[in-house]
């Protein structure tokens, strides 16, 4: 079960990444075509949260804050679907988690 996770779509498929099962925050992420009706696991993130925010954005799916489990995170990154790879982002200017 999962809880806390984060959605978008990004070139006609949905992307769900982090949330938390129990007290684990995690750092998987998956992708479902709907073309093809399957999920597909993705590379884990460089981080580990739960209750993060997603936008899609030129192509790419970014991710901001949420939990690292007892505390709020102030780190981004992206997911860059054509290359099959999340990239650190600049820090934002406040920690944010919901």
């Amino acid at each position: 079960q999962r809880a806390g996770a984060a959605a978008a779509s990004v070139a006609g498929r949905l992307y769900v990444c982090g949330g938390a099962f129990g007290p684990k925050m995690l750092q998987s992420a998956e992708c479902f075509d709907p073309a093809v009706g399957i999920w597909e696991q993705l590379p884990k993130m460089t981080s580990r949260r739960a209750y993060v925010a997603a936008a899609a954005l030129a192509g790419r799916l970014h991710v901001f804050g949420g939990s690292g489990g007892g505390q709020c995170l102030d780190s981004a990154e992206l997911f860059d679907p054509a290359i099959a790879e999340w990239t650190p982002m600049p820090a934002l200017s406040e920690r944010r988690s919901g």
